[in-house]
């Protein structure tokens, strides 16, 4: 929908700009939350995996027997895994202010970045977005008090601050992104239901533009729209979305599982304690706990009844599944077996294991970080608009990047360097050996190298006394 003909529609009748932006095309996965939810997946649908029904040998019908359900989480883990691949470690973000007005903004990006706890945001946005298809961060100002410490520690004089709230299915909201025919998002819809006075629902269908915000608001059949001016001059919402949900590959695995352990364990509750089967006529059975017989005439048996094939093919079976799993999904298996002794492996031999989780963040990195770099451009456009001295500024280049998370080889870093600072012709300095160390460790390589300088002043300080000096 172009620019020119979504104006026109949200300046006439504004029901029609609600249904013309609502048509959105249907999602692969029709409802990802109870997918993910594990309680409601078909394991516990009584239709799909009914109760068992008896009956007495005189034909009347008894209680049913309640059969296993259990599920399995694994839609959870899958996202989990990946969302921590890539943002576990926060964004870092690059830039190299020319002037003041640039430092101002630095200063400035990273104080909203702080203040909105951005760090820890991005892996909830990730996974609701790899879960549900699609999230939405809707940023707004907001009046600063005059206690108000939020631009503390920069030169931004201000009454308002940039904050941002989180819009998904999950939160109960409806989302509507309105592209143009070059793929460039030109609106975006929100809507959503709160309670009045009396407990009703009342609906709410906002629509954010570059000009304008337009807050509609259902009364009865008929919408009341207050139309308020956007002095950002660009759309306050960065959507997040994927073409489906992130365990697509592996839901017929994953269904199975859940079915073969819920079988087995029916299976077990029959079988787990022992079932005495006898051929011909007992006289007397075991008395006591020492000395036990069993008394019978010739030729009657007595023994346990055991499963002899079954197990090996459901473990078989159970291996396979659970192997194409995590192969379709390019996740990392992290149980105890895999683990074990991961501490002595080498980082080539990490990075190895490691290498399908981050070829998947690597394509996830492309997606998201295009987001990530139109949040940091929308939040360069509000400080400048709260701030003119620092319009300038937004010249100011920022860069995020991803460090994917990997288990730090800390022992073969440590021999790397010393290696690489010793000799005539060291080929890293003493700075950049420890900012890589500080970085694998998370320490700060500024502090640490004022420390080592401060103690080998010291040292040579006691040395000098030592020998009289």
């Amino acid at each position: 929908m172009t620019r020119e003909k979504l104006q026109e529609l949200l300046e006439g009748d504004f029901d029609e700009a609600v249904t013309a932006i609502s048509l959105k095309p249907e999602p692969k996965t029709k409802d990802p939350l109870k997918e993910y939810n594990v309680h409601e997946h078909d394991v516990f649908d009584p239709v799909k995996r009914p109760n068992v029904k008896r009956k007495k040998k005189t034909g009347e019908a008894l209680a049913d027997r309640e059969v296993n359900r259990i599920g399995i989480a694994m839609q959870k883990m899958i996202v989990g895994r990946a969302a921590a691949f890539l943002c576990a470690n926060p964004i870092v973000y690059k830039a190299a202010p020319k002037n003041p007005a640039e430092e101002k903004m630095w200063a400035a990006f990273k104080k909203v970045n702080e203040n909105n706890k951005l760090d820890y945001k991005n892996q909830n946005i990730l996974e609701k977005r790899m879960s549900e298809t699609e999230v939405a961060e809707i940023w707004y100002l907001q009046d600063i008090d005059e206690d108000d410490d939020y631009w503390t520690g920069t030169e931004i004089k201000a009454k308002q601050k940039p904050r941002l709230f989180i819009s998904a299915v999950s939160l109960l909201d409806k989302m509507y992104p309105v592209w143009d025919g070059q793929d460039s998002l030109v609106a975006f819809a929100r809507q959503w239901k709160e309670k009045d006075d009396d407990g009703k629902d009342v609906d709410h269908f906002d629509v954010y533009t570059d000009d304008f915000v337009y807050e509609g608001t259902k009364n009865g059949s008929t919408w009341e729209v207050n139309k308020v001016e956007n002095p950002v001059k660009k759309v306050l919402a960065i959507y997040h979305w994927q073409e489906d949900v992130e365990w697509a590959n592996a839901k017929p695995q994953i269904s199975r599982l859940e079915f073969l352990g819920s079988n087995l364990g029916d299976s077990n509750d029959k079988t787990m304690s022992p079932i005495f089967f006898v051929e011909g006529k007992l006289d007397s059975l075991p008395d006591g706990t020492a000395g036990r017989v069993i008394n019978g005439p010739a030729g009657s048996k007595a023994y346990y009844v055991t499963s002899d094939n079954a197990p090996e093919s459901l473990k078989m079976e159970v291996d396979m599944h659970e192997r194409n799993m995590y192969i379709t999904t390019d996740t990392v298996r992290l149980d105890t077996e895999v683990l074990q002794g991961i501490g002595q492996t080498s980082g080539v031999a990490l990075e190895l294991l490691f290498m399908p989780a981050h070829l998947k963040a690597s394509k996830h990195a492309g997606t998201f970080g295009e987001c990530v770099q139109r949040r940091v451009n929308l939040i360069k456009k509000m400080i400048a608009t709260i701030d003119p001295s620092v319009k300038e500024g937004i010249s100011l280049t920022i860069t995020p990047t991803f460090d994917f998370f990997l288990p730090k080889d800390v022992t073969g870093i440590v021999n790397y360097l010393a290696n690489a600072t010793m000799g005539d012709k060291p080929s890293l300095s003493q700075e950049t050996a420890v900012n890589i160390l500080q970085g694998a460790i998370g320490g700060d390589g500024k502090a640490e190298l004022e420390k080592i300088k401060s103690e080998a002043a010291e040292e040579e300080t006691k040395l000098d006394v030592e020998l009289g000096k």
